[in-house]
């Protein structure tokens, strides 16, 4: 059997989050891998704009096959206006998957 990694973007489903300042974002993967060594994922986000509230930035899976469920929830601490990339990777050897989106952190009532 060959070994595969899969990453799929739970929360949120658009491309584009706007949030108000110091309001929360939930975020959720799922993880699927099949034979794989040493898996971890890894969240990253602007730390300028946001403070990690639940989760770690890096996660190790472990190795074998599995299906996992993972989240995390950012706290926006700063306006931004522009969209600030966020993205979830996981890695497992030579194998690698990315999903992302932007979050536009906005002043209360806009």
């Amino acid at each position: 059997m060959l070994n595969s990694l899969k990453l799929f973007l739970v929360t949120p489903i658009l491309h584009v989050v706007k949030i108000n300042a110091h309001e929360t974002i939930s975020i959720q993967t799922n993880v699927i891998a099949e034979m794989v060594e040493n898996c971890f994922v890894t969240l990253k986000y602007d730390s300028t704009y946001f403070d990690l509230v639940k989760g770690n930035e890096l996660i190790s899976l472990g190795s074998g096959s599995f299906s996992k469920q993972l989240s995390w929830v950012l706290k926006a601490m700063k306006i931004s206006y522009n969209s600030l990339w966020t993205e979830i990777t996981a890695e497992a050897g030579n194998l690698f998957q990315a999903v992302g989106f932007n979050i536009i952190v906005m002043k209360m009532g806009e």
